[in-house]
Parts: C-alpha cells; structure tokens; sequence
C-alpha cells in the first residue's frame, strides 16, 4: 500500500491558536449581543404593556420566564468571557491540564448561553400564540383572505361570471 505523505502547513501552530481564540471571541460576542439584546428588548415590552394594562397575568410569567432566559444566556455568555482569560492565563503559566478544564468550561457556557437564548426564544414564541395573551380577551385566529362575500360585490343587474369547468 503506497502511503502519501502529508504536506506540512505553512501556518504556524501561534497563529492557528490566534485563529481559534479570535474566532471563539467573536462567537460569545454574538451570544452577548443576542441575549443582551432580547432581555432589553423583553424589559421594553413588558414593561410598555404593563403600563398599557394590556397584559394579562398569564402572558405576563409567560414573557418574564422568557426574559429569564435571556438573562441567563447573557450571564453564561459574560461567564465564558471569564472562563477564556482563566484559559489564557493558565496556558501561559504552563498548567495544561488546567488550561484544558478552563477551556471545556468556556465551550460549556458558550453551548448553555446558546440553550438559554432557544429557551427564551421557544417560551416568547409561545407566549406570543398563546389566545389570552393580552387583555384576557381571545384574538380570533387568522385566516387567509378569502375575497368579498357575494353580499358586499355591487348589484349591476348582470349576472355574475361563471366559470366553465373546461
């Protein structure tokens, strides 16, 4: 069997890991901004229809239990901010297996972050398709449009069209 040698990288093994800490970086900024952004947004809303008194008390610990998520998320996101420079640091001092558990713990918050901002998202979405959702009253569900009944087209005296079946 003829084995093919593998061809050496040109990159060196420091910008590889410049590469994964840059592109780790930007993916718990991403989580930061969208559970940040959810729970503020969340904190709008709530607290706009409260003032409204258009929410009721059901939609309303449906929202705030989706807020909670977000919350959460952003707490786990920040959270594994830490977890990197623990990562660093320890890397730099040498204490692999240590540098090792820090960074699992990094991957573990940055996967909880982006479990609690579904869980936000899945709880708004059916806090939002609940039928009491606002004021108590039931929202009719919708529909498409099916045209204008025969009594709202205007009486020209001329029969309607027929369609042949042809």
């Amino acid at each position: 069997m003829n084995k093919m040698p593998h061809p050496q990288s040109d990159i060196s093994p420091k910008m590889k890991y410049s590469t994964v800490v840059s592109s780790g970086q930007s993916a718990l900024k991403a989580f930061l901004t969208m559970n940040g952004g959810a729970s503020l947004a969340f904190l709008a809303f709530i607290g706009n229809a409260i003032r409204e008194h258009s929410l009721n008390e059901h939609a309303g610990g449906i929202l705030v239990h989706a807020m909670q998520g977000f919350i959460y998320g952003t707490f786990m996101a920040v959270l594994a901010f830490g977890t990197i420079f623990l990562t660093n640091c320890l890397s730099i001092r040498n204490y692999e297996r240590s540098s090792n558990v820090m960074f699992v713990m990094t991957l573990v918050c940055a996967f909880a972050s982006a479990g609690f901002f579904l869980y936000g998202s899945a709880t708004a979405v059916r806090g939002f398709t609940d039928a009491h959702l606002f004021s108590g009253k039931q929202t009719p569900p919708i529909s498409a449009p099916s045209g204008p009944s025969p009594k709202e087209l205007p009486q020209t005296g001329a029969a309607p069209p027929t369609t042949s079946g042809r």
